[in-house]
């Protein structure tokens, strides 16, 4: 309980940061680009709420990965052959892991909630740091060309594969520990 509330903690200050930070440099909301404001021409209401939401998540997904998910113990030699058991109750079968409906949804969510919660954290961080150099007057002419000026949505989709992956790892290397 106390490592999610400590997340729960850690991302509720970086996106209070955030928005300090957003009102403090920039003026108008044509500067913002974020999807809700470019794209939908919604206010700056819409981000505080599309916030809001996104922390209930963020809390819901911690406290879900940390407290109410447990290890499943099962008896693999890598880690993809625990994926599979995790999901189907099977080792055998790895190829289901790419079309196949998992049986065990648990696992899914621990997993996504892995994923949500540290590539979330990373986002946030990485806004703070873009509006602190902005704060300073740094040129990020170059780094906002970075995928459509969303390079914090680049990386942490990136972040977010490679978390999936150390997910499993873990998890299989605490199953095989318990032998």
């Amino acid at each position: 309980m106390k490592r999610c509330t400590t997340l729960c903690e850690v991302y509720f200050l970086l996106m209070l940061a955030d928005g300090i930070l957003t009102y403090i440099t920039i003026s108008d909301t044509t500067r913002i680009s974020n999807p809700l404001i470019d794209n939908l021409g919604l206010g700056i209401f819409a981000v505080v709420i599309a916030n809001i939401i996104a922390f209930i998540a963020f809390a819901y997904l911690s406290y879900f990965l940390y407290v109410k998910y447990k290890t499943k113990y099962i008896k693999a030699e890598s880690s993809l052959e625990y994926a599979c058991g995790l999901f189907y109750d099977r080792t055998d079968k790895p190829i289901w892991l790419l079309y196949k409906t998992p049986k065990h949804l648990s696992p899914l969510i621990a997993v996504f909630a892995f994923m949500y919660i540290y590539s979330m954290l990373l986002s946030k961080l990485m806004l703070v740091v873009e509006e602190c150099l902005l704060l300073l007057g740094a040129d990020l002419s170059a780094y906002n060309s970075i995928f459509w000026g969303r390079a914090d949505v680049a990386v942490c989709f990136v972040c977010a594969i490679i978390l999936m992956f150390a997910w499993f790892k873990t998890e299989y290397k605490k199953s095989a520990d318990s032998k």
